[in-house]
């Protein structure tokens, strides 16, 4: 009887022992898009930051110049709103998100209208209206190169939150709602500029011969 209790007791202590060093070696596979937003090495937290800072410094350089344009034309009251945008965009008690979202949409808007304007033959730049249209120049063409440079992280950025959202909108919040609609904010501005910039060879504009506002980026597909 103590033999048999003595083996009953060994095969216990035996099995005790075994059981957990096959549980340590067991482990489960990594699923991918599930790394926090740092496949392949990259992360959206820090990519964030990048973006954000390039975006508020190109846009704000970009919106100054279609307020000008818009003093060009002697749209006033259309340029008080875009210099209001600017003022909320650099407002630091602001969500983020909100000032980028805003900032984009009246970058968007502003574009199509000087557009619209400029493709106008009726319209007429005056004396003063070129003055404007000089001084609008040389914030563009900073717009449009801080713009450019934006392509590279804003293609991460947008494949991190298209690989996975909802790890995205827990690490960069609201932004992985707006990040999104970069591309075709970006595109916006590319095609905007090239009007801008032949108007102003037509009129005879001072400035409108440098190479800044003719920076383009070739591969920009997401």
């Amino acid at each position: 009887m103590l033999y048999i209790n003595l083996k009953k007791i060994f095969i216990i202590m035996f099995f005790s022992m075994i059981i957990p060093l096959h549980a340590n070696a067991f482990t489960l596979p990594t699923v991918p898009g599930l790394s926090g937003g740092d496949a392949g090495g990259f992360s959206l937290g820090d990519g964030k930051t990048e973006l954000v800072d390039k975006f508020f410094a190109s846009s704000n350089n970009y919106l100054n110049a279609l307020a000008l344009l818009n003093k060009a034309l002697g749209k006033n009251i259309e340029a008080a709103q875009i210099e209001k945008a600017i003022e909320y965009a650099n407002d630091p008690g602001i969500d983020e998100s909100d000032r980028m979202k805003n900032s984009i949409k009246t970058s968007n808007e502003a574009s199509k209208s000087i557009e619209t304007d400029l493709n106008n033959e009726s319209t007429v730049i005056s004396v003063e209206g070129q003055v404007f249209y000089a001084q609008s120049l040389p914030p563009a063409g900073k717009g449009l190169i801080g713009t450019i440079q934006m392509i590279p992280i804003t293609k991460n950025m947008v494949n991190g939150i298209k690989a996975n959202p909802i790890s995205a909108i827990g690490e960069i919040g609201g932004l992985a709602k707006v990040i999104p609609n970069l591309p075709s904010y970006i595109q916006t501005i590319q095609k905007t500029m090239k009007l801008i910039t032949s108007r102003a060879k037509a009129e005879g504009i001072d400035g409108a011969d440098d190479p800044a506002l003719e920076a383009e980026e070739d591969d920009f597909d997401l």
